[in-house]
């Protein structure tokens, strides 16, 4: 290995939570080095767009508390990168009829003491008459939810990954990877690298990196898209009159929406949560039409006619918690998968949980849910070595 290049720690995936583990990692004095197969910010993952959203509705209490732990670690980036990343708008979590998540989600934020109000149909309309709903919908009013400007904050995260000394390498994609005792030699069209630690956060290809590693995950790779609708009076679906707001549509499933906030219209999903194939982004039209479809139903103030679509990518557990733990056979290689459409808001903080396992550190939270031998990960997370 003496030939080789050498770093303390190798990142691989320049999305949000390699770049919040690399820079972590860099101010713990570790020489570090983080591979982008493309450019930061590509849309072909989970990373990009100007927008995510940031609340403590959830229907488990360890995701609610790591939301609480999220909000400050945002606000200490804000600072360091000397722009907001985050606008609170308040949040609704809406059903039209009972549906077991929305119940969940109330029963959790009551039971952590999480401030909410429920709202039936009448009182919705008297407070926000942007939507039309269906006798029988209630909803749920959280005041902290809000939007995360998702190209600020990877844009901060990477810039202060810099600013402690990474080597952010861009359009370098790692081949292969040998796992050593002590180490790890990585392959990449460019040069061979070593590395005493390293952190895979590559989204999609996470299962791809790890199968030589004789670990397999069960991930699967979603295509979603977002459709954005311009409105026929912008002041009345601006941040200040509309919050975010989520639609329970039965088991894992949902639609969201935000205010017009940095987008030519208000961004408008429902999840899809289906295999996608690689390399296709094209516009799932059916999907679109239903979304126009709920838009004329439910969102009067909108025009019908969406303004553009764009796809991106969801990485998916089968249980949808995330895997943020050691490699079963190799301790000193960590995977990082926090992804399954709803991770992104918790990336500081990952980022230094993370760094904590690379380092053969005790993190700050309870990993339990999110450990890679669950039973919803088993049989196929194994190690030919174990």
């Amino acid at each position: 290995m003496s030939s080789l290049t050498r770093f303390d720690v190798a990142v691989i995936g320049g999305g949000v939570m390699g770049c919040a583990a690399a820079r972590a990692l860099a101010l713990r004095k570790q020489r570090v080095v983080l591979f982008e197969k493309a450019h930061l910010g590509h849309t072909g993952g989970s990373s990009h767009g100007r927008s995510r959203i940031i609340r403590l509705a959830y229907a488990h209490t360890a995701y609610i508390a790591l939301s609480r732990a999220a909000y400050p670690a945002w606000e200490r980036l804000s600072e360091e990168a000397g722009e907001p990343l985050m606008r609170i708008t308040g949040g609704l979590d809406l059903a039209f009829a009972p549906v077991e998540s929305w119940h969940e989600t109330a029963r959790a934020m009551t039971a952590a003491g999480v401030p909410y109000e429920v709202l039936d149909r009448d009182e919705i309309a008297r407070r926000f008459p942007q939507f039309r709903l269906p006798e029988g919908t209630r909803a749920l009013l959280q005041p902290d939810a809000g939007v995360l400007h998702a190209d600020r904050c990877l844009h901060a995260l990477a810039a202060a990954a810099r600013r402690a000394g990474v080597n952010l390498r861009e359009h370098e994609e790692v081949l292969s990877i040998k796992p050593l005792a002590n180490g790890v030699e990585l392959q990449t069209p460019q040069a061979a690298y070593g590395a005493d630690r390293l952190v895979i956060a590559a989204g999609a290809a996470t299962d791809k990196l790890l199968q030589p590693l004789g670990c397999t995950l069960p991930i699967s790779a979603s295509k979603e898209q977002v459709v954005f609708f311009r409105p026929h009076d912008p002041a009345l679906h601006g941040p200040d009159r509309l919050p975010v707001f989520i639609f329970h549509l039965g088991g894992r499933r949902l639609a969201s929406g935000f205010p017009l906030l940095r987008e030519d219209g208000l961004k408008l999903m429902i999840e899809n949560k289906r295999p996608a194939l690689d390399g296709d982004n094209a516009i799932d039209r059916a999907l679109l039409e239903r979304l126009k479809a709920e838009v004329r139903r439910i969102l009067p103030g909108l025009d019908a006619q969406a303004a553009r679509a764009e796809t991106c990518r969801y990485t998916l557990t089968p249980d949808e918690d995330f895997i943020l733990d050691r490699h079963p056979a190799y301790p000193h290689v960590v995977i990082a998968s926090p992804c399954s459409g709803h991770g992104f808001k918790f990336a500081p903080l990952f980022g230094e949980v993370l760094a904590d396992l690379a380092m053969d550190g005790t993190p700050s939270i309870d990993l339990d849910l999110f450990r890679i031998d669950r039973p919803a990960l088993r049989p196929s997370a194994r190690s030919a070595t174990a």
